[in-house]
């Protein structure tokens, strides 16, 4: 009788053991496939990194400071070429190509590390040539405008002498007209700057502001 308990009672240890390790096998399976699952859900977002953009809108023209930039983590979406990852690579240096808040910083967006005024802004295929606009409309740097000459008397209409050129600068101009003349600095290539020079000479000029988009590459 005694006997008949004892292995009953060897049986049913037996038998917790073999439901424990059931158990357990069961939960390794369970965390195993979860640890896989969330594995591929990392990998689909895709890998994480660091980026500096632009705190604030950055005109053309602007000298980085360092509250002007931070850096965030992003993943899951193409990052730009030339993308910074260090706020320290951009500031003290100049913005060439206009930033939006929350725009990733590329090294195209500066000037070089050294170079810094209007000349630091141009391409080495550019010249920077200033104008005297009598009568402008407001003008800020980054703006893209159209210039055309006033036919002196008994010549034909105005001619458009550029089309969709960067403001590089603006300042007061000079002469009697000072209150109404504005100094525009404007981004041209060499033969343009020649043809602009001829031109004015020729003729009052006048400035047209353009839509963004009208920007020449």
């Amino acid at each position: 009788m005694v006997r008949g308990w004892g292995n009953r009672a060897r049986h049913t240890e037996l038998g917790w053991w073999l439901l424990t390790g059931l158990v357990a096998t069961a939960s390794a399976v369970v965390l195993v496939r979860a640890a896989v699952s969330v594995q591929r859900r990392e990998a689909a977002l895709g890998e994480r990194v660091a980026v500096v953009v632009a705190r604030r809108d950055l005109p053309l023209g602007t000298l980085i400071a360092p509250t002007d930039l931070e850096v965030v983590v992003v993943r899951g979406a193409p990052i730009a070429r030339g993308a910074l990852r260090d706020a320290g690579q951009a500031r003290g240096r100049t913005v060439r190509v206009p930033l939006l808040a929350g725009t990733v910083v590329t090294a195209r967006h500066l000037t070089p590390a050294g170079r810094s005024g209007t000349g630091g802004l141009l391409p080495p295929d550019r010249r920077a040539v200033r104008v005297e606009v009598p009568g402008a409309p407001r003008t800020r740097p980054g703006d893209v405008v159209d210039l055309l000459v006033a036919a002196e008397e008994g010549e034909a209409p105005a001619r458009v002498v550029l089309e969709g050129a960067l403001v590089l600068a603006v300042d007061a101009g000079g002469g009697d007209t000072a209150a109404t003349t504005v100094g525009v600095v404007l981004q041209v290539t060499p033969a343009e700057a020649r043809h602009l020079a001829a031109a004015v000479t020729r003729g009052v000029p006048v400035l047209a502001l353009a839509p963004p988009e009208a920007a020449r590459p």
